[in-house]
């Protein structure tokens, strides 16, 4: 799922589930349910060097990530997202946490 929505890797896991509850389970829509799982990353800068990316060493950022997982789209059940969980706060759409 990464290598499809980016082209360069990131560096390392810094934390995983973000909110300590686990799993989000939320209602996108009425007939569409997605899992959603946090994540906080090092991403790395990079510069190009005959049109490869080159990792520059030391330099970098932190970025939250979502993963999200829809088990009913034939096409694309994973993707990615850089963004805040705001997610969390929809308490309409909010199904449960998963642990």
């Amino acid at each position: 799922t990464w290598r499809k929505s980016f082209p360069v890797p990131y560096a390392k896991i810094l934390k995983r589930d973000l909110t300590g509850k686990g799993v989000l389970v939320y209602k996108k829509t009425p007939l569409k349910i997605v899992y959603i799982y946090t994540y906080l990353i090092f991403l790395p800068l990079y510069k190009e060097n005959e049109e490869l990316p080159q990792e520059i060493p030391g330099k970098g950022k932190e970025v939250r990530v979502k993963l999200f997982y829809e088990p009913s789209n034939p096409v694309e059940k994973f993707w990615i997202e850089f963004t805040e969980f705001d997610e969390q706060y929809n308490s309409k759409s909010v199904v449960r946490w998963i642990r």
